[in-house]
């Protein structure tokens, strides 16, 4: 069984390509760091999606993912970042901090608040509180113990730098969490990916004139 590799899937064959291939990507991304979470032998629980309500300040800012570390029972917001084909594919990889900055920058000057809170979240969760909406649709309120950054894929010296100026708890690879899924096998993933290849395999049968009867 061969290794998914995010540069080997999109990379290949031009930017044409893989401009494509990503937005597709993008329409489905987050639900394989769902079924990885909800794996017996993953590192974290999925609880749900966060909202953050500060403490000191108005409004709120849902993010992606709410993750139970299974070890000690310690409580993480995330947000995910996956950006592939982006600038020619320059923040596929995380390889520096100035990556992350850009988000903070873009979204300060857009007088928006997410991406700060989530930093903030990181340091400082004592400043939130959060309440959580599982799949079912119920919510509950938690304490969170700080935040985790998920990116498409992640250097090694990308992860230690910008966990490092962030203060994240843990950066995680959705390139490694796919990995962990095909090598485990889990049945939720193969069934899900199947059923989204199908549907798109018959949306371009039909664009050629092949519509099932």
């Amino acid at each position: 069984m061969s290794e998914f590799s995010l540069e080997s899937v999109f990379k290949t064959d031009g930017l044409e390509r893989g401009n494509f291939l990503s937005r597709v990507f993008g329409l489905f991304n987050e639900e394989p760091v769902r079924l990885w979470a909800e794996m017996e032998s993953s590192p974290y629980e999925y609880l749900g999606r966060p909202t953050l309500y500060p403490k000191e300040d108005s409004g709120w800012t849902t993010l992606d993912f709410a993750f139970r570390r299974r070890e000690d029972g310690r409580i993480f917001v995330a947000e995910m970042k996956c950006e592939i084909a982006y600038e020619s594919f320059r923040y596929m990889t995380l390889t520096r901090i100035e990556q992350v900055q850009r988000h903070l920058t873009e979204q300060k000057r857009q007088n928006k608040k997410s991406f700060p809170r989530f930093l903030e979240a990181a340091r400082y969760p004592d400043r939130f509180q959060c309440r959580v909406t599982s799949r079912s649709g119920q919510r509950r309120d938690v304490a969170i113990d700080g935040a985790i950054l998920v990116w498409g894929s992640v250097s090694v010296v990308g992860r230690k730098a910008v966990q490092s100026e962030f203060g994240f708890a843990d950066i995680l690879s959705v390139e490694e969490i796919i990995n962990d899924l095909i090598q485990s096998g889990d049945a939720s993933y193969a069934e899900f990916v199947r059923q989204r290849g199908q549907w798109s395999d018959e949306l371009f049968q039909s664009l050629l004139g092949n519509q099932r009867a």
